[in-house]
């Protein structure tokens, strides 16, 4: 982790515009498990690292999302992210966002 100063900001922002390419579908697998990978061994020395998920969309593979989830949790243990998720608009999937 690293503080959020201007520097710092503006190479997240760099990072970003880089990686994160809008490709206009609800894929919540694979953003996720490349968050998980980049925060793998963050957690330690008080801190906690969180994935924030935001969609506006019907996520229809939460079960194997969720199987993910449950297989990084029982090898990672305490060390997983905390994962909060974040829906928008009427047509989200409410049984994922649970």
């Amino acid at each position: 982790m690293t503080q959020a100063t201007p520097k710092n900001v503006e190479r997240a922002m760099a990072w970003m515009n880089e990686h994160c390419v809008a490709r206009y579908t609800t894929d919540i697998y694979t953003p996720l498990s490349e968050a998980l990978k980049l925060l793998a061994g963050c957690a330690g020395n008080g801190t906690v690292p969180f994935v924030f998920l935001i969609t506006d969309g019907a996520v229809s593979d939460e079960k194997e999302i969720c199987k993910m989830l449950m297989a990084e949790s029982q090898q990672k243990g305490e060390a997983l992210p905390r994962v909060c998720t974040f829906g928008i608009g009427q047509y989200c999937n409410h049984y994922f966002l649970k």
